[in-house]
């Protein structure tokens, strides 16, 4: 009997050891997996912030920035003269302008942007003066285009804009329904303009023309475009 008893007392031990053993083990197996629960929990908060928030923030980053795809056209009133000396005299047409100008571009860097603007000015009822006479056409009209590579750049935050445009330029003139116009000769237009934003992408201001054209006038001689003008700008960005 006390054999048996020794014997089942080793059985017990030991059946107790291995269900310490298990216990043990079963514990830190439910620690381990608490911790890669809790790891995955952490995992996947952050890949879930992240997928709400990185858009959002890339998103954001773009607005009231000027990169990517450039759009600007504007519209406003100036004035401009046009002057040439030749074998016939003096001339000069001069009035008040109408203007309109159209810049599709992009940027190659943030805040400078690159594209090709077209842009022209026209006098209604111009007045021309010949060798010191002068008389008003309301039956005319007397015009400059100009198309090119323009460069903008943007000092921000205060969204001011500095632009030039070297273009090729024509000058013309119209009265009854004939009509005449210059050799294509070079041109130029500097801009400096103000916006406000007024959307996360759209922004409307005012600017400011400065230009210049040189165009060969036949054989009578070169006519000489001096103009400025203010506008009325919308820009996409």
């Amino acid at each position: 009997m006390r054999g048996m008893a020794r014997t089942w007392l080793v059985v017990m031990g030991i059946l107790f050891g291995v269900a310490g053993a298990a216990r043990a083990d079963d514990a830190e197996a439910r620690k381990r997996a608490f911790q890669d629960l809790d790891r995955m929990r952490t995992q996947g908060e952050a890949a879930r912030g992240g997928g709400n928030m990185v858009p959002g923030a890339a998103e954001l980053s773009r607005d009231h920035r000027h990169l990517g795809f450039y759009f600007r056209p504007d519209l406003g009133f100036g004035f401009m003269s046009m002057s040439e000396s030749s074998s016939f005299g003096d001339m000069k047409i001069s009035g008040a302008t109408g203007v309109f100008g159209l810049h599709i571009g992009g940027a190659i860097q943030e805040n400078l942007i690159l594209g090709f603007h077209l842009y022209d000015a026209v006098i209604v009822n111009p007045t021309i003066e010949l060798n010191g006479v002068s008389q008003t056409f309301s039956d005319a009209t007397a015009g400059l285009v100009g198309f090119g590579p323009e460069l903008t750049y943007y000092f921000m935050p205060q969204n001011i804009y500095l632009s030039t445009t070297l273009a090729l330029s024509k000058a013309t003139i119209e009265r009854n329904g004939t009509s005449g116009s210059t050799d294509t000769g070079f041109g130029a237009r500097v801009s400096l303009g103000k916006e406000w934003w007024v959307s996360r992408h759209w922004g409307l201001g005012a600017v400011g023309h400065l230009d210049f054209a040189s165009n060969k006038d036949g054989a009578a001689g070169t006519l000489q475009t001096l103009g400025a003008s203010i506008a009325f700008s919308a820009t996409y960005n």
